[in-house]
């Protein structure tokens, strides 16, 4: 597991869309299992999560909670965090956002 802190889904390491503070409870769930994470902040392409015992550094995860599940990917881990990036959603219609966050839809001739 990388402790680096060091982003690398994007050039540069920093992330292009602004974060929201969440602070929602939910779970972290994945092919190792469900676990529980507070998501601590968020923006359209991304998370960042605090658990215990999560996936590592490009694995595949759902973040659920009440408001929102979004499938993405580990990119970055330091101690009890994780930085998830999330999967394009194949439409608005069929994964809504998360509250304040705006996703563009993916396929507006559908």
């Amino acid at each position: 597991m990388s402790c680096s802190g060091n982003r690398i889904d994007v050039p540069g390491g920093r992330r292009k869309a602004a974060r929201r503070p969440a602070g929602s409870s939910g779970s972290a769930v994945s092919i190792q299992g469900s676990r529980s994470v507070v998501v601590e902040d968020l923006s359209a392409g991304g998370a960042k999560v605090r658990g215990h015992h999560l996936p590592s550094v490009g694995k595949q995860v759902l973040i659920w909670t009440e408001e929102f599940d979004l499938l993405g990917s580990v990119v970055w881990a330091r101690f009890g965090e994780r930085g998830i990036a999330f999967d394009a959603p194949a439409s608005a219609d069929e994964h809504p956002s998360p509250p304040g966050i705006a996703f563009a839809d993916a396929n507006p001739a559908a």
